[in-house]
């Protein structure tokens, strides 16, 4: 949400209009599928930044915000707007010797735009001719005037005086400093100051105990916060539901943004992730484990009626010889609706009084399942299991397959599992429904790298095998006939 304290007037409107003409003819995307096409502005580019920044004068003419904080989330072509602000700047405001400059984190991280820059002056024959690109600047041949890049460093940017100046991702920087020597060096009545950034991980840091409260209380700053959240809100520590899908629709705001993309990120982003990168909020202190399911929409998957014996069905086994407890889930898809998952428990969560489960009983119901039903699969991790998945095969002629706790194989069978219980597609039955249910309440998300989030459990004595087991029957149920598509193999 804008926090925009002065109105745009009609001149202040032809003025921004006539620098977004300038923009749409010289300057050129320089990303992917756009690379090459003139840089046409989103809506919200339009509404939340352009007009604001470029049309919000005062009465002589030079404009009213020269501040302004923009945070959005991750991919909406920061880089790109910045670099679109900066040519527009040097181009349309011309200032003889005029520093302007680019701050990051890094001098690399500032690169980034700095680069974008020199791409859209080599694809414009005009821009070309007005500026000259070197190693490490960008010169205005008629002005003398130069843009650069600089670390967030203070003792970098002192002695500086930039007539405009883009701070990318300050919720990195480290120190106060930096924006205030950003700020004392900007002598010049029409300088502009614009940072561009995401939420930052933890709410503490520069960008949270400083750089926003200062800009708010700053009549003369403009705020955007495009997020699940106003500023305000986090602030003031208001309840979050990252799982509200009302939420979720302000940040579907830029043309190229769908619902989809975000019901996909949910289920594969640590929820910490998810919060701070897709809904733009920088996590609360108390949100707490990343639970991997809603609790309410977990218990409506209980389903007195009854499982389908006579579909084909899948199996799926965790736990250990010894341990809090152990599981198999039988799956099959509902006989009149395919995308229904139903789910029969069979916990065990009371080992022997030497402490370990009667495993031979355990291959046993095993067994009677594979010989009574339509049991198409049967997999389970062969690190903890490995002489139950060999005793079976060897012994009974029981087929197992391996599937290995990876964060591949976990981050594909969590995530499906997360989409069947959003989506109301898995129905749970028999006895041990509840201690299913808590299994599954026990569950958390933890990174699982480049997979995204795997199942993990709130606290180390969590009971969560039901829910493993649940996720690789569900998976393995979902799987193509050869088991190729989530690296199955027999033991």
């Amino acid at each position: 949400m804008a926090r925009a304290r002065h109105r745009v007037t009609p001149k202040g409107r032809k003025k921004a209009e006539i620098y977004d003409y300038f923009a749409r003819t010289h300057v050129r995307h320089t990303d992917r599928e756009w690379y090459d096409k003139p840089f046409l502005l989103d809506k919200w580019q339009w509404e939340d930044i352009w007009k604001p920044v470029f049309g919000t004068l005062k009465p002589d003419g030079t404009r009213r915000y020269r501040q302004a904080l923009i945070g959005v989330k991750r991919y909406t072509g920061k880089s790109e707007i910045s670099a679109r602000i900066m040519l527009t700047v040097m181009m349309m405001e011309p200032m003889p010797e005029g520093e302007y400059g680019i701050i990051a984190s890094s001098k690399p991280q500032a690169q980034i735009v700095f680069d974008k820059i020199c791409a859209m002056v080599r694809l414009d024959p005009e821009l070309s001719a007005v500026f000259e690109v070197l190693k490490k600047e960008i010169r205005h041949r008629e002005t003398g005037a130069t843009l650069s890049t600089y670390p967030a460093d203070e003792a970098a940017i002192q002695g500086h005086h930039f007539v405009c100046c883009i701070g990318d991702e300050a919720h990195v920087w480290k120190s106060t400093a930096i924006f205030s020597a950003i700020v004392s060096g900007m002598k010049d009545r029409n300088s502009l100051f614009i940072i561009i950034t995401t939420a930052g991980s933890k709410r503490r840091g520069v960008l949270w105990d400083y750089i926003i409260p200062t800009m708010l209380a700053n009549p003369d700053a403009y705020v955007i916060w495009k997020g699940a959240q106003t500023l305000e809100e986090q602030l003031a520590g208001a309840k979050l539901d990252p799982a509200d899908r009302r939420l979720w629709r302000k940040c579907v705001f830029a043309s190229w943004h769908t619902m989809q993309q975000m019901e996909e990120l949910y289920r594969t982003l640590p929820l910490a992730e998810f919060v701070r990168y897709e809904l733009n909020v920088f996590p609360p202190d108390d949100l707490g484990a990343d639970m991997a399911f809603k609790p309410s929409r977990v218990k409506k998957c209980a389903d007195a009626g009854e499982f389908p014996w006579d579909a084909p069905l899948s199996m799926g086994i965790d736990g250990a010889n010894s341990g809090d407890s152990f599981a198999i889930v039988i799956a099959a898809n509902d006989p009149e609706n395919s995308s229904v998952v139903h789910a029969y428990p069979i916990i065990f969560d009371e080992a022997g009084e030497d402490g370990f489960y009667d495993i031979e009983q355990i291959e046993q119901l095993v067994r009677e399942y594979y010989d009574e039903r339509d049991m198409r699969r049967i997999a389970m991790d062969p690190a903890r299991l490995l002489l139950m998945a060999q005793h079976l095969q060897k012994k009974w002629g029981v087929p197992v397959e391996s599937f290995a706790q990876s964060g591949s194989n976990m981050g594909a069978a969590s995530a499906y599992l997360l989409t069947l219980v959003d989506e109301g597609r898995l129905r749970i039955h028999g006895p041990d429904s509840a201690k299913l249910i808590e299994h599954m309440t026990n569950a958390t998300r933890d990174d699982a790298g480049a997979w995204g989030w795997r199942l993990g459990k709130t606290a180390s004595r969590a009971k969560i095998d039901g829910c493993i087991a649940l996720a690789i029957a569900a998976l393995v149920l979902d799987a193509n006939d050869d088991g190729a598509a989530w690296g199955l193999m027999t033991v």
